[in-house]
């Protein structure tokens, strides 16, 4: 059984099947995947602030990459270094 939306593609199977798999022409590249990946991983969003701004106003949480403080141990030793 096809699905309604998909009979509603074109009139004929060959129409469904080229406007289908046009949909798949402009398919996310190797680097925008990974930039998806990572923003998952990151609880992170793709956007400008302003949109990262809106998103946190309807989600009411906090969406922006949280920062990890650092190796305290680095900052100690390239201050010893420096000095």
């Amino acid at each position: 059984m096809k699905h309604e939306q998909y009979l509603s593609l074109g009139k004929t199977n060959r129409d469904r099947q080229n406007i289908f798999f046009s949909l798949f022409d402009n398919a996310p590249g190797r680097k925008d995947v990974d930039m998806i990946r990572v923003a998952t991983i990151q609880d992170s969003v793709i956007g400008n602030n302003k949109l990262k701004k809106q998103i946190e106003q309807v989600l009411k949480m906090r969406v922006k990459k949280h920062s990890l403080g650092g190796d305290r141990k680095s900052v100690e030793l390239k201050h010893q270094q420096d000095n």
